[in-house]
Protein backbone atom coordinates (compact mmCIF):
# COMPACT_ATOMS: atom_id res chain seq x y z
CA UNK A 1 0.00 0.00 0.00
CA UNK A 2 1.43 3.81 -1.03
CA UNK A 3 1.69 6.01 1.65
CA UNK A 4 -0.62 7.99 0.13
CA UNK A 5 -3.29 5.51 -0.12
CA UNK A 6 -2.84 4.42 3.60
CA UNK A 7 -5.40 6.15 5.56
CA UNK A 8 -3.76 6.74 8.77
CA UNK A 9 -0.94 8.30 6.91
CA UNK A 10 -2.68 10.07 4.24
CA UNK A 11 -4.54 11.79 7.06
CA UNK A 12 -1.72 12.16 8.61
CA UNK A 13 -0.01 14.64 6.19
CA UNK A 14 -3.58 16.54 6.06
CA UNK A 15 -3.05 16.98 9.83
CA UNK A 16 0.31 16.80 11.55
CA UNK A 17 -1.19 16.17 14.94
CA UNK A 18 -2.97 13.22 14.38
CA UNK A 19 -2.07 9.96 14.98
CA UNK A 20 -3.77 6.44 15.15
CA UNK A 21 -1.51 5.28 17.76
CA UNK A 22 -3.04 5.49 21.16
CA UNK A 23 -0.35 5.64 23.00
CA UNK A 24 0.86 9.42 21.43
CA UNK A 25 -2.11 11.19 22.18
CA UNK A 26 -3.36 9.46 24.87
CA UNK A 27 -3.66 11.91 28.03
CA UNK A 28 -1.03 11.76 30.85
CA UNK A 29 -2.82 10.18 33.96
CA UNK A 30 -1.89 9.62 37.53
CA UNK A 31 -0.56 6.15 37.79
CA UNK A 32 -0.78 4.23 41.61
CA UNK A 33 2.86 4.31 42.12
CA UNK A 34 2.21 8.10 41.91
CA UNK A 35 3.81 9.74 38.55
CA UNK A 36 5.69 13.10 39.48
CA UNK A 37 3.24 16.44 38.22
CA UNK A 38 6.43 17.16 36.08
CA UNK A 39 6.14 13.80 34.52
CA UNK A 40 2.66 14.12 33.11
CA UNK A 41 3.33 17.33 31.73
CA UNK A 42 6.33 16.29 29.52
CA UNK A 43 5.51 15.93 25.77
CA UNK A 44 4.30 13.27 24.48
CA UNK A 45 6.74 10.81 23.03
CA UNK A 46 8.38 10.75 19.74
CA UNK A 47 6.79 9.07 17.01
CA UNK A 48 8.92 6.38 15.14
CA UNK A 49 7.43 5.24 11.54
CA UNK A 50 8.19 1.51 10.93
CA UNK A 51 6.51 0.30 7.77
CA UNK A 52 2.87 1.92 6.69
CA UNK A 53 1.98 1.97 11.04
CA UNK A 54 3.74 4.37 13.48
CA UNK A 55 4.37 3.54 17.06
CA UNK A 56 4.99 5.61 19.67
CA UNK A 57 8.57 5.31 21.73
CA UNK A 58 7.66 6.17 25.20
CA UNK A 59 11.12 6.70 26.32
CA UNK A 60 13.29 7.18 22.69
CA UNK A 61 16.82 6.65 23.23
CA UNK A 62 18.87 9.94 24.01
CA UNK A 63 15.84 11.35 25.45
CA UNK A 64 15.90 12.79 28.98
CA UNK A 65 13.16 12.63 30.66
CA UNK A 66 13.99 13.41 34.48
CA UNK A 67 12.30 16.71 34.97
CA UNK A 68 15.35 19.41 35.54
CA UNK A 69 14.25 20.00 39.38
CA UNK A 70 14.59 16.58 40.33
CA UNK A 71 18.12 16.91 38.92
CA UNK A 72 18.73 20.09 40.27
CA UNK A 73 17.83 18.75 43.69
CA UNK A 74 20.04 15.87 43.91
CA UNK A 75 23.52 17.80 42.69
CA UNK A 76 22.53 19.92 45.49
CA UNK A 77 21.44 16.46 47.82
CA UNK A 78 24.86 15.07 46.29
CA UNK A 79 26.58 18.59 47.29
CA UNK A 80 25.38 18.20 51.23
CA UNK A 81 26.90 14.65 51.11
CA UNK A 82 30.43 15.56 49.78
CA UNK A 83 30.66 18.77 52.79
CA UNK A 84 29.52 15.95 54.98
CA UNK A 85 32.11 13.20 54.23
CA UNK A 86 34.85 15.94 54.21
CA UNK A 87 34.27 17.75 57.22
CA UNK A 88 33.45 14.67 59.51
CA UNK A 89 37.03 13.02 57.41
CA UNK A 90 39.06 16.23 58.54
CA UNK A 91 37.24 16.18 61.86
CA UNK A 92 38.31 12.31 62.23
CA UNK A 93 41.95 13.33 60.93
CA UNK A 94 42.06 16.04 63.85
CA UNK A 95 41.01 12.75 66.77
CA UNK A 96 43.34 10.64 65.50
CA UNK A 97 46.37 13.77 65.13
CA UNK A 98 45.82 14.25 68.70
CA UNK A 99 47.10 10.65 69.85
CA UNK A 100 49.94 11.35 67.55
CA UNK A 101 51.03 13.62 70.49
CA UNK A 102 54.34 14.98 70.18
CA UNK A 103 56.20 12.64 67.83
CA UNK A 104 58.67 13.51 65.41
CA UNK A 105 58.12 13.70 61.72
CA UNK A 106 59.40 10.41 60.56
CA UNK A 107 58.71 7.70 57.90
CA UNK A 108 56.91 6.01 60.58
CA UNK A 109 53.96 8.41 60.48
CA UNK A 110 53.25 6.54 57.04
CA UNK A 111 52.15 3.63 59.24
CA UNK A 112 49.86 6.01 61.11
CA UNK A 113 46.49 5.02 59.33
CA UNK A 114 47.12 1.03 60.02
CA UNK A 115 48.07 1.83 63.77
CA UNK A 116 45.42 4.40 64.07
CA UNK A 117 41.91 4.02 63.42
CA UNK A 118 40.51 7.75 63.56
CA UNK A 119 43.31 8.70 60.27
CA UNK A 120 42.35 5.30 58.57
CA UNK A 121 38.53 6.35 58.94
CA UNK A 122 39.45 10.17 58.16
CA UNK A 123 41.34 8.87 54.72
CA UNK A 124 38.71 6.41 53.90
CA UNK A 125 36.09 9.28 53.83
CA UNK A 126 38.19 11.64 52.07
CA UNK A 127 38.16 9.13 49.91
CA UNK A 128 34.50 8.53 48.98
CA UNK A 129 33.99 12.63 49.21
CA UNK A 130 37.06 13.11 46.67
CA UNK A 131 35.49 10.87 43.81
CA UNK A 132 31.70 12.46 45.12
CA UNK A 133 33.97 15.99 44.26
CA UNK A 134 34.77 14.19 40.60
CA UNK A 135 31.09 13.02 39.85
CA UNK A 136 29.60 16.60 41.36
CA UNK A 137 31.85 18.35 39.11
CA UNK A 138 31.06 17.09 35.92
CA UNK A 139 27.64 18.51 36.55
CA UNK A 140 28.13 21.63 38.04
CA UNK A 141 30.75 24.65 37.21
CA UNK A 142 33.66 25.03 38.82
CA UNK A 143 33.67 28.29 39.79
CA UNK A 144 29.97 27.43 42.08
CA UNK A 145 31.35 24.06 43.42
CA UNK A 146 35.05 24.98 44.92
CA UNK A 147 34.06 27.99 46.83
CA UNK A 148 30.52 26.34 48.08
CA UNK A 149 32.34 22.83 48.70
CA UNK A 150 35.28 24.67 50.22
CA UNK A 151 33.57 27.17 52.15
CA UNK A 152 30.69 24.85 53.64
CA UNK A 153 33.31 22.69 54.89
CA UNK A 154 35.45 25.55 56.41
CA UNK A 155 32.43 26.88 58.17
CA UNK A 156 31.27 23.24 59.34
CA UNK A 157 34.87 22.12 60.74
CA UNK A 158 35.29 24.87 62.59
CA UNK A 159 31.65 24.51 64.12
CA UNK A 160 32.71 21.39 65.20
CA UNK A 161 35.82 21.66 66.10
CA UNK A 162 34.74 24.37 69.03
CA UNK A 163 32.23 22.15 69.87
CA UNK A 164 33.94 18.80 70.09
CA UNK A 165 37.44 19.79 70.74
CA UNK A 166 36.71 22.78 72.52
CA UNK A 167 39.11 24.58 70.35
CA UNK A 168 38.63 28.32 70.74
CA UNK A 169 37.03 30.77 68.19
CA UNK A 170 37.54 34.64 68.62
CA UNK A 171 35.19 37.24 67.06
CA UNK A 172 37.15 37.67 64.19
CA UNK A 173 37.02 34.33 63.17
CA UNK A 174 33.25 34.05 63.79
CA UNK A 175 32.92 37.36 61.44
CA UNK A 176 35.03 35.45 59.10
CA UNK A 177 32.81 32.03 59.20
CA UNK A 178 29.84 34.71 58.79
CA UNK A 179 31.44 36.20 55.50
CA UNK A 180 31.84 32.76 54.11
CA UNK A 181 28.58 32.08 55.08
CA UNK A 182 27.14 34.92 52.43
CA UNK A 183 29.77 34.20 50.35
CA UNK A 184 28.14 31.30 49.77
CA UNK A 185 24.89 32.34 49.77
CA UNK A 186 25.49 34.76 46.95
CA UNK A 187 27.96 32.47 44.68
CA UNK A 188 25.13 29.49 44.99
CA UNK A 189 22.06 32.12 44.20
CA UNK A 190 23.58 33.76 41.26
CA UNK A 191 24.83 30.63 39.54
Amino acid sequence: MAFAEHPVLARSQLDPGFFSCPLANAPRRRMRTGVSREFRELPPAPIVWLSDTPIAVPFAPGRDRTPYRSKANMIVFLMVIEILLATFAQLLLRQGAMKLGHDELTFAIALEPFRNVFVLAGLLLHGLSFFLYVFILSKLQLNVLYPVATGATIVLVTGFSVFFFRESLTISQGVGMLAILVGIVLVYLTS
